[in-house]
């Protein structure tokens, strides 16, 4: 089966307004789960592989929270841009009003547009925004910039994010920041002049804390800024608090999963070999012999050098991890035929080990054959003069390398530093006789799980809610119309649920399953995969 692989994934959340002035109410209808469960995770769903594979885990949750910000005057971030070529280059960040609008000033022309900034500082950098909305009330008077009209046709606004620094006391029409149309929102056109709006902004305030040094807040403007149209806000340094912009955020911190990940080259998820240099052996294969030596030495008078190859299975550390700690241990040589124990008869017996970047099989590779390596976080094996001296390595380095290029990733190669004989390590292969001997790699790493991932784009299944308690909602996508079948695998590729529509989405019952991951793949059209863990 193929490794599961990280996924975007798509939380909805909408929530019914509580506690607002009983008004007339635009925008997208929210809904909140207000659920903070506590994850339980079943570690031993998580070991996908033989019983000689340990892979523990432990996981943790912060509580959801909700962060209410509505600024006042002093607190506030909020300018009116005033495009009128009188007031161009003239701050307008302390009026009461926020406008966007295209109207004439004693006959001439002005195009008014605003912008405005909360402070998310203490939302964490990794969070992933659950629920996001900002609330924006109608100007309650009919003086001042006026309040929404249609005289001339629709007024229909885009609410975008700002990705250039501003002031609130020095922006103006002329210097007013940058703005993406990236995860934009619409204002819909209104013919209510007191119609408020709550607007769906969660993909926007997660750009923003994704990227919080190219987020500077909102700007407001209308589509079509041809006169006579206008949309007119109250803005934080409104008199009445309850009628300044006000932004919730609903967010969730990373999901931790800690785990270790131990295997053996003979578990059947690795492989090894040594490769023998000898001028009668370099097109022969060494691959079930029980030492992995590096050495350089003589055989009846000629000398041949010796490298060895190894390999562990890392499918089961997902993509993205980050590697806490890698250690690798070698086993000496425990007997003194065969290649013989380690040597310094000659000098330093000191080696390198490096990451092998080409592909190679057991039961073909060979000297002249060898795989390609690179130095890239190579580690250096200190020389030593003890026959039977035992290593554990810190290749934390290197697996992260692995896990970063799976592609370009093949294990290890142990090779001298110096190769002019006579000098020699020896190592117990996957095939000595004694399991306690082989050669053994632990990795340690950790996931965030639950958050806002970077996925495969259209391939990518969004999946909510995730991590899922008792039902699963798959976003199949526009598709032809034909037949798709939905299944849901464990992590050993066992099918645990199938399901057949022409549907663009699916709830599927996953109250049953034991909790740990589960791979999602829809077949007939396009092919996507995606993934979600269920908890208790």
């Amino acid at each position: 089966m193929k490794p599961l692989t990280r996924q975007d994934h798509v939380i909805t959340c909408t929530e019914a307004l509580e506690g607002e002035p009983i008004r007339k109410v635009a925008g997208i209808p929210r809904l909140h789960d207000r659920a903070s469960p506590i994850l339980h995770t079943n570690r031993n769903i998580m070991n996908r592989y033989s019983a000689a594979a340990l892979l523990l885990l432990s996981s943790s949750l912060s509580a959801q929270t909700t962060l209410t910000l509505q600024p006042d005057a002093s607190a506030g971030k909020d300018a009116l841009l005033h495009g009128l070529s009188s007031e161009a280059n003239n701050n307008w960040g302390t009026v009461n009003q926020m406008a966007l609008s295209a109207w004439t000033f004693g006959g001439s022309p002005g195009v008014l547009r605003s912008v405005l900034d909360f402070d998310l500082s203490s939302i964490p950098a990794s969070a992933t925004v659950l629920d996001a909305t900002l609330h924006l009330y109608a100007w309650d008077a009919t003086d001042g910039l006026g309040q929404h009209s249609e005289l001339s046709g629709s007024n229909a606004a885009w609410l975008r994010r700002i990705t250039s620094d501003w002031t609130e006391t020095g922006v103006t029409w002329n210097n007013q920041p940058v703005s993406t149309t990236v995860n934009q929102v619409e204002l819909p056109g209104t013919s209510d002049p007191t119609q408020d709006f709550v607007l769906d902004v969660t993909a926007m305030v997660q750009d923003m804390v994704d990227d919080p040094f190219g987020s500077h807040g909102f700007l407001l403007r209308l589509q079509d800024e041809n006169y006579y149209r206008r949309m007119n806000f109250c803005s934080s340094d409104h008199v009445n608090s309850a009628l300044r912009p006000k932004l919730i955020v609903t967010y969730q911190e990373s999901l931790v999963m800690d785990s270790c990940y131990s295997v053996r080259t003979s578990d059947g998820l690795g492989k090894d070999a040594l490769l023998h240099g000898l001028s009668s052996e370099a097109d022969n294969n060494w691959g079930d012999v029980d030492q992995l030596a590096a050495s350089a030495w003589t055989f009846a008078g000629e000398p041949g050098v010796l490298r060895s190859v190894l390999d562990f299975d890392l499918t089961a550390v997902p993509a993205g991890a980050t590697v806490t700690g890698a250690t690798l241990s070698l086993h000496a040589w425990d007997a003194t035929d065969g290649l013989g124990q380690h040597s310094e008869l000659s000098g330093s017996n000191a080696c390198w080990l490096r990451r092998v970047t080409e592909d190679w099989s057991e039961g073909t590779v060979t000297w002249n054959t060898q795989p390609a390596t690179t130095t890239l976080n190579e580690v250096l094996i200190a020389g030593t003069s003890n026959p039977d001296q035992d290593f554990t390595l810190d290749v934390t380095d290197l697996v992260q390398d692995m896990v970063d290029e799976p592609l370009n990733s093949h294990g290890f190669l142990l090779r001298l530093d110096n190769e002019e004989y006579y000098r020699r390590m020896n190592f117990c292969s996957g095939e000595h006789i004694n399991p306690a001997l082989h050669p053994a790699l632990e990795v340690c790493y950790t996931t965030n799980i639950g958050i806002h991932e970077q996925g495969s784009g259209d391939d990518a299944l969004a999946i909510y809610p995730n991590p899922a308690v008792d039902r699963a909602r798959i976003i199949i996508g526009a598709h032809s119309g034909q037949p798709v079948t939905v299944i849901i695998c464990e992590p050993t590729g066992k099918i645990v649920r199938r399901l057949t529509t022409r549907a663009t989405e699916v709830v599927m019952d996953v109250s049953g399953l034991p909790a740990g991951w589960y791979a999602v793949r829809t077949l007939g059209g396009t092919s996507r995969t995606g993934r979600f863990l269920v908890t208790r």
